[in-house]
């Protein structure tokens, strides 16, 4: 996803942001560090917040929380979110751990849809 001329990646064992027009790297942010064998920390699921703030990550052992913003990620096991749901605009956005994203119009006043 790009936000704001940032390319965010959320790899096999890392965050990456990337500037989106050089393709250079502004950060990278692995979780694989926090646990002894790195090849335990591989992603199966892998999601990312709607404005690029924090990512979610399960391997086959363990969950993983990213906090993208503060370049900080920790294991998690106790918490990985079955989906997480933003108000923008009008529209109600849902991202699910497997980066599956849909979005919904808000109802409006009179219940039709119409604005």
């Amino acid at each position: 996803m790009i936000i704001e001329g940032i390319r965010y990646n959320v790899s096999d064992v890392g965050v990456g942001t990337f500037d989106e027009k050089s393709n250079e790297r502004v950060s990278s942010i692995p979780w694989h560090e926090t646990i002894e064998n790195w090849r335990d920390a591989r992603a199966e699921y892998r999601s990312i917040s709607p404005l690029g703030k924090y990512a979610w990550v399960a391997s086959k052992q363990y969950r993983f929380f990213i906090d993208i913003e503060n370049q900080t990620a920790e294991v998690n096991n106790n918490y990985m979110p079955t989906y997480l749901a933003l108000m923008v605009d009008s529209l109600l956005v849902f991202a699910t751990p497997w980066s599956w994203m849909f979005a919904i119009t808000k109802p409006s006043k009179h219940g039709n849809g119409a604005h």
